[in-house]
Parts: structure tokens; C-alpha cells; sequence
């Protein structure tokens, strides 16, 4: 949510400037009563020292002086009344927080007792704007004047702190006003506009040395002075402070206020999905910038042949490698949350089939470094049934094989592990595999060893297509000799 400074009824006058301006009148008058009621008193006791011969005289003189110490109080306790009316107007400027009390208080929003924050400089470049009445100045000639009085309260602060050239506090004050403009105008996400938000109350630095206070090694000229550093760090820590301070308060008086409501200009814009074609990516091994540039000459083709409208642009339907990596991820992601739904739910039956590929590795050479091989490896991918669902592959790497270990036994163990970690034990009643000695031997197969680690029978279920096969080959071969 926008922060209540941005709006555009921030800095609405009325009569308020009027008003405080007769405040500052009532305040010199205060003071100058005060000076004609000692005045008065120091007379009284001066004329008192006269003899008594002079007797009428110091009745008249008393008598004046008594009726200007009446007249001199009677003022003072009517301008000492608006002490409690500061304080009513204190409470007041808790509900509007951005009225003109703070502008003629502070006389341009930056208290003289501490350096300007985020928030201050945005503050006094809107009021310069509406005090000027150009809503629509130039940026430039705005950011000047604020880092203008910036500069000034930071040599008032210290004249020995090393500032930045104008150029580099101009450029950096209009960086910060782009950024809040561009968060007024545009929708942008929650997370964002918090983000800057908590910025805003931090000390607006333009100090040349960056190093922490501890560490600081700049040369003696660009150095912050050793008796600014606990001001710099408590401005700086401020925000901390008050967000620690508000999340340990038991305070459950403490209401957000609800009655402002950000209002954005709506942008709405069709966008092309690219899932399906991510997903072909990723099923054929094409690169995202492969990708990329055949779905957008396919789309322009599509557009000069006639079956998209001409209205729509090119930049339009031209797609990024970026998108397309997206694309993948957020298909990848999908496919495994359905994926380990179908888990949850139980598997009664599980397939599993080998098969050696050449892969392209990266091996360690004799000089160090990593070439490119090709190594035969043993993939083996497991499914589930019914329904001819995959759930994950593996390789079977004689390295990470241990010695004791035969390939059968290896294989079972890597199957074993997976059941135990998605906890479909309980519900595995067979095994699916082909007919070969490896899998299907009584003594050291891979569905004999599964049942070792389970613990209880499974259902063996074997295609006998490869025993048929063996034997037919068997007998062509011999004929053929």
C-alpha cells in the first residue's frame, strides 16, 4: 500500500497557513510581555529606594506599575494558554500527519536537530512544487533546490563532513523521486511498495566515505569525523529500532488505519503462454534460445500468413530465452506437485527397466581439467502401475558400487530407498520387470532382494517377451550357420 505522503491531498492549505502565522505573532507577543513585566518589576523596586518625602510620587509610580504588571500578566497567561493548545494540536497532527503545523514548525520539513531522511526530501520537493504552483516544473530545477537546503543542514550538522559533488546529489535525489512516481502511477507488487516504503525513514546519505564506522580506512580528507559516527549510526539503525520496538509492544490499542486506499492505474495485457511449448523443449532437449527463436518465427509466420490479426505487433509475440526458462520451471514444478500427489495416494505396482546409452559426461582429465566424453551408462527408469505413471530414473555407476555389493543387489538397494522415502511400502503388492537372470533370479535377483528389504512378498509379474525372443534368436542363428 502507497504511503498516505504520496497522495494528492497531502498538502492541502485551507486557512492553516494563516492560522500559525498569527501562532508565531502570539509567541513574539509572549515574549515581549515577559520583557515589560521584569522591566516593571525592576522599576517598582528601584523607585521604592526614594525617601519618604517623595511619598506621593511612589503611589502614582506604584499604581502605574501595578496596572502595567496586571495588563503585562493578564497577556502572558492568555499566550501561556497556548502551551496546552500546542499540545491539542500536537494530538491533531497524529490523524494528519502531513499538515501545515510540520511545514511551519520545521520551515521546510528537515528538523534542525537531526539529518533529512528519504521521506523528508520527497516531502519538501512536493511542497516546493505546490508552493511554486508548477505541479509540472522541470525535475532537474527541483532536485537542485532540495539538495540545495540538504546540503545546507548537513554543513550545519558538520561543516567537516565530506558531501558529494551536485551532480552526484541531483542524480541521486531524482533517482529516488522516479522510483516513488513510478510506484504511484503503475501498479506494482505488495512486496515493492513495502520495500520502499521502509526506505523511507532512513537517513538519505550524501556523505562521500561509504566504509563502515569501524572499518573506515578512506584517506584523512574524505573521512566522516569520529564525533558524527554515533549520529550517522543511530539514523541509520532508526528504522530497526522502531520496527523491533513496534513488534514487541503488548500494546493491543494499536490499529492500522484502513481509511486509505490505494488507488493505481490498472494495466491489463495479454500474455502468451508458453507452457506447451516449454514442455516439447524440455521433452526433445532443445536450448532456451533455440527455443526462443523458433516459436517467434513460427508466430511471425503465422502472423504475414493471415491468421493473426495485423493489428497485433511484433514486439508482441516476440518471445525470450528468459520466458522460455521460466516456462520450464514453472512446468517442471507442476509436473512434480501432480506427480507426488499420484505418490501420496499409494502405488500398488512398480516397473522397472534398464538400458544402456552413451551419455556425454565431464570427466577429470590428467592435466585437470574437464572434457567432454562419451561413457556407456546403465540408466534404469521406474514407473508405476496401473495407469503408466513415471516416477524417477537412476543410473547404476559401478563406481558408487561397493564391492560386496552385486549389480542386482545395487539396483534393489537404489528401488528400496525410494520406497521408504515416499512411503508406498505399505501399499507395493507387486513388481513389474522383463525375464532376464538379473531381475528374476531365485537366489540374486533384483525383485528377490527387494523382498529381502521389505520384508514380505511381492507379486511377481515378468514379460516373457525376451525369453521368446532368446530362444527364436537362438534357433535363427543356427540355421543361418
Amino acid at each position: 500500500m502507497a504511503d498516505i505522503w504520496l497522495s494528492n491531498e497531502s498538502f492541502e492549505y485551507v486557512d492553516e497557513k494563516n492560522f500559525y502565522e498569527c501562532v508565531r505573532q502570539y509567541i513574539i507577543s509572549l515574549l515581549t510581555f515577559i520583557c515589560l513585566y521584569f522591566s516593571s518589576y525592576l522599576l517598582i523596586n528601584h523607585l521604592k529606594k526614594k525617601s519618604r518625602e517623595e511619598e506621593y510620587e511612589d503611589d502614582f509610580v506604584c499604581r502605574v506599575a501595578v496596572w502595567l504588571c496586571c495588563f503585562t500578566m493578564a497577556v502572558s497567561i492568555g499566550a501561556v494558554l497556548l502551551l496546552p493548545f500546542s499540545i491539542f494540536s500536537n494530538e491533531i497532527l497524529l490523524y494528519y500527519p502531513n499538515s501545515y503545523y510540520v511545514i511551519w514548525l520545521n520551515e521546510s520539513l528537515i528538523h534542525d536537530s537531526e539529518l533529512p531522511t528519504l521521506r523528508d526530501v520527497i516531502k519538501y520537493g512536493l511542497l516546493l512544487r505546490r508552493d511554486n504552483c508548477k505541479a509540472n516544473a522541470k525535475l532537474k530545477d527541483t532536485c537542485k533546490k532540495v539538495f540545495s537546503k540538504v546540503k545546507t543542514q548537513w554543513l550545519k550538522a558538520n561543516p567537516e563532513i565530506p558531501i558529494v559533488t551536485d551532480k552526484v546529489g541531483v542524480n541521486k535525489i531524482k533517482k529516488v523521486w522516479k522510483k516513488a512516481t513510478d510506484i504511484i502511477n503503475y501498479r506494482r507488487k505488495p512486496e515493492i511498495i513495502s520495500k520502499f516504503n521502509s526506505t523511507l525513514d532512513k537517513l538519505f546519505d550524501i556523505a562521500k566515505c561509504k566504509c563502515d564506522i569501524v572499518s573506515c580506512e578512506k584517506a584523512t580528507r574524505k573521512k566522516k569525523p569520529q564525533i558524527e559516527y554515533l549520529s550517522f549510526h543511530s539514523q541509520e539503525n532508526e528504522i530497526k529500532e522502531t520496527i523491533d520496538n513496534i513488534a514487541n509492544t503488548d500494546d493491543e490499542d494499536v490499529v492500522s488505519d484502513n481509511s486509505f486506499e490505494y488507488i493505481s492505474r490498472q494495466v491489463s495485457k495479454k500474455t502468451l503462454s508458453m507452457e506447451e511449448v516449454a514442455l516439447a523443449s524440455i521433452r526433445y532437449g532443445v536450448s532456451n534460445r533455440a527455443t526462443d527463436l523458433i516459436s517467434t518465427l513460427a508466430l511471425k509466420a503465422a502472423k504475414e500468413a493471415g491468421f493473426l490479426k495485423k493489428k497485433v505487433f511484433d514486439s508482441e509475440i516476440v518471445t525470450d530465452h528468459k520466458k522460455i526458462e521460466r516456462s520450464k520451471l514453472k512446468v517442471m514444478k507442476q509436473l512434480k506437485s501432480e506427480n507426488d500427489n499420484v505418490v501420496k495416494d499409494g502405488v500398488q505396482c512398480i516397473l522397472f527397466d534398464g538400458r544402456k546409452d552413451e551419455t556425454k559426461c565431464s570427466l577429470i582429465g590428467e592435466d585437470g581439467k574437464f572434457p567432454h566424453r562419451l561413457v556407456q551408462e546403465d540408466h534404469y527408469s521406474v514407473c508405476a502401475e496401473p495407469g503408466d505413471i513415471y516416477l524417477y530414473h537412476f543410473s547404476n555407476d559401478k563406481e558408487n558400487r561397493s564391492e560386496c555389493n552385486t549389480p542386482a543387489e545395487h539396483i534393489a538397494e537404489h528401488i528400496y530407498k525410494w520406497i521408504i522415502e515416499h512411503g508406498i511400502e505399505s501399499t507395493l503388492v507387486a513388481g513389474v520387470c522383463d525375464s532376464i537372470n538379473l531381475n528374476t533370479g531365485w537366489k540374486g535377483g533384483i525383485i528377490h532382494f527387494l523382498e529381502k528389504k521389505l520384508q514380505t512378498k511381492l507379486i511377481w509379474i515378468v514379460c516373457a517377451l525376451h525369453t521368446n525372443e532368446l530362444t527364436l534368436r537362438h534357433l535363427m542363428s543356427i540355421i543361418d550357420d
